[in-house]
């Protein structure tokens, strides 16, 4: 990376490279000074899933006394600032919620919001979008977490606040000993210069200001006697710390018990909660991936408490039936059947007394709130004709839907960039890894190989070859290589037949292609050399994580969601360089190469469960059909 001249991602500057720093205890990762901005930035962060795993807290040990220092802060600077209380704030990457909570306990009507981390003090006060006016938005060392500052501080600044206080260490030349850069939990990402605040400030109307331990955004700026008080308050802050102590301390469980009580009235609505429809359109069309996510998350939700809400829509009978789950058959699906399609989920949706509609593939009801799981934007991002009969369904039920759930966050972004939707009203749930894919034994794999006439070493695609799926890219290597007629390419799935535009490139391959059941393939993945992947766009890459559960090496591209999902436990190649690939396809026969890939490459798929996407699913959707329940005010103070 440090050859490579990358762009700032606050001002989309070119930037240089300044050093290198081990993230994680295992990456090297290469630091950048923007030219312009002059702010510091590692390259693309693709271990922040890691970073953000169990154990993303190990080493803050400073959290604790820092919430508390703001707890006890905050209360006098409001005061200065003449914030009402009963207004909603926000804490933007608020963790666990604590500061929310405490904020809450002195009266203050404070929101806790978090990508990553699920919010312990403040259930049922993350926020959620409830009000057209947010006050105040706090970030205590937060910023230097984002990954695309300029769209994070879009999202701050759009929610149009009074003041924004935050809380980073600014950026003065350090190298790479500076403390801040911590290395070992892999966070901070982004560290801003005093000329990049004032970027930022001047680019949304605000202006900034250092007073003491904080950076103020304010909407409008603060007269004389107002910086008067605040560097007096600066200077004093010890004493308000104290005063904010005996307030909180003269009545600490009065607010506390206010929001129990208004918790409790949000549980009785809850109660009342519809049946959430399902409609497993996608069964009728196709059995690929999708229909295997959506048979894993059923499956799952049929032993929970959730599943007894469920009801699944089954076109013609092509759905799997799975014990515990309440079905009504419907007629197939027709695309020039679309409005009275429409109409008849409607009918079942009110039948039913629906809370939410979800398809499995971009059918809608007329008015029944829809809740849109999207898989991709290939369509869009490779430039397919949009007026075909699917994409014209799929961009449909987009613009009639009313929330969101992608399978990455790459999706969730190119879903936001076509469709000029807001971030944050999408949720992402990852995809999932069934446990059968796992290392097979030699006695499987001999019995497979035996069975497809598998009798060299081989390299494996699985799916669809032609277009972005890039197959070329795997056999242009392969030709390359001089003794190829020593090894074999097999292709699961896809066309039965080669496509025209690859035949020139395997005539003298020995390529075999056949389609095999999830304990077979799991056999094939086990006994490859490597699963090559060459993708130009993902949504996510199943097949890339599956191989990885089965501890077959990857070589793959960095095309749309796959370094999100693969990090860097994979080799990359460039989507249209053969001779890197041939390079990867030797590289990866190296015992050395193959154990530390087929290691690192278990540890990772262990991190996308089927039970973990099913959780977020039902979150969204509860979090969806909840998010009207009255919003009661808080007493001012």
């Amino acid at each position: 990376m440090a050859n490579i001249n990358i762009k700032c991602r606050l001002c989309d500057h070119l930037c240089r490279f300044q050093f290198s720093k081990k993230i994680l205890n295992k990456y090297d990762i290469a630091y950048y000074e923007c030219m312009h901005c002059h702010s510091l930035q590692t390259e693309e962060p693709f271990w922040l899933n890691e970073a953000y795993g169990e154990d993303a807290e190990k080493y803050d040990t400073g959290k604790a006394s820092r919430t508390l220092e703001n707890f006890l802060n905050l209360p006098s600077l409001f005061n200065l600032l003449k914030i009402e209380s009963d207004v909603p704030s926000v804490d933007w990457g608020g963790g666990g919620g604590l500061l929310t909570r405490l904020l809450r306990d002195v009266g203050y009507n404070f929101y806790c919001y978090d990508l990553h981390l699920k919010s312990e003090f403040a259930q049922g006060f993350q926020w959620k979008k409830q009000a057209s006016k947010v006050q105040v938005v706090t970030a205590f060392e937060v910023v230097e977490h984002f990954s695309n500052p300029s769209i994070e501080w879009k999202k701050i600044f759009a929610l149009k606040p009074e003041f924004v206080i935050c809380s980073t260490e600014i950026y003065r030349n350090q190298r790479e000993e500076w403390f801040y850069l911590s290395h070992l939990n892999g966070q901070h990402i982004f560290f801003y210069s005093e000329i990049a605040l004032a970027i930022i400030a001047e680019s949304f109307a605000y202006t900034v200001y250092n007073i003491g331990c904080y950076l103020l955004f304010c909407k409008t700026s603060l007269s004389s006697s107002q910086l008067e008080s605040m560097a007096s308050w600066s200077n004093q802050r010890k004493n308000s710390q104290q005063q904010s102590f005996t307030n909180w301390w003269s009545q600490p469980f009065r607010f506390a018990i206010q929001d129990h009580e208004l918790l409790a009235s949000h549980h009785a609505v809850g109660q009342d909660q519809g049946p959430v429809v399902i409609d497993m359109i996608f069964f009728q069309l196709n059995n690929s991936g999708i229909a295997r996510l959506w048979e894993s998350l059923i499956s799952h939700w049929s032993q929970t408490t959730f599943g007894r809400r469920l009801i699944i829509l089954d076109r013609a009978r092509t759905a799997p039936r799975i014990d515990g789950i309440q079905y009504i058959d419907i007629p197939s699906y027709n695309y020039d059947e679309k409005d009275a399609d429409s109409r008849m989920l409607e009918k079942v949706c009110r039948e039913n007394q629906a809370s939410v509609f979800i398809s499995t593939y971009y059918t809608r009801p007329e008015s029944t709130p829809s809740l849109l799981m999207i898989y991709d934007m290939i369509p869009e991002r490779m430039e397919f004709d949009l007026t075909q009969a699917p994409w014209k369904l799929k961009h449909d039920a987009i613009r009639n839907a009313s929330g969101f759930i992608c399978i990455s966050h790459n999706t969730a972004t190119d879903l936001a960039h076509y469709f000029s939707l807001k971030i944050d009203d999408i949720s992402v749930a990852h995809c999932g890894v069934d446990s059968k894919f796992k290392p097979a034994t030699t006695l499987e794999i001999n019995a497979v190989q035996l069975k497809y006439g598998i009798c060299k070493p081989y390299f494996l695609f699985v799916g669809e070859r032609a277009g972005y799926k890039n197959a070329g890219l795997l056999f242009s290597a392969m030709q390359k290589l001089s003794d190829s007629k020593n090894y074999q390419i097999i292709c699961l799935g896809g066309n039965h037949q080669m496509e025209s535009e690859y035949l020139h490139l395997v005539k003298d391959l020995d390529v075999l292609m056949f389609r095999v059941n999830d304990s077979e393939m799991n056999a094939i993945y086990s006994g490859a050399l490597a699963l090559v992947y060459p993708s130009m766009y993902e949504g996510f890459g199943l097949p890339v994580i599956e191989a990885m559960a089965c501890g077959c090496p990857v070589i793959t591209c960095r095309g749309g969601s796959i370094p999100e999902v693969a990090g860097n436990d994979v080799i990359y190649v460039a989507p249209d360089n053969p001779s890197e690939t041939l390079e990867a396809m030797l590289t990866v026969q190296s015992n050395k190469t193959r154990k530390k890939l087929s290691e690192v490459g278990l540890q990772r798929a262990a991190l996308f469960t089927w039970p973990k996407m099913a959780t977020a699913v039902q979150n969204a959707a509860e979090k969806f059909t909840s998010r009207n329940l009255l919003d009661i005010p808080r007493r001012p103070l």
